[in-house]
């Protein structure tokens, strides 16, 4: 995994992205946001366009991130 996913970041202007979880649980962090969202294998996330966040997984977590325009 990109050691810069766990810091905070965003995506382009008008991309979407949908994190799937296959393994383990994901901690989705939307900044300013003051609740995180544990994303699991049925439980996934959206991450709106532009909108800054971090990810923490588990040490057995396998994710991957689906973009959209």
């Amino acid at each position: 995994m990109p050691a810069s996913l766990l810091s905070e970041h965003r995506t382009k202007p008008g991309v979407w992205g949908l994190i799937h979880v296959t393994q383990g649980t994901v901690i989705y962090q939307i900044t300013g946001a003051t609740e995180p969202i544990e994303l699991t294998g049925h439980t996934p996330g959206v991450i709106e366009p532009e909108t800054l966040h971090s990810v923490r997984p588990s040490d057995n977590a396998v994710f991957y991130v689906e973009f959209w325009r």
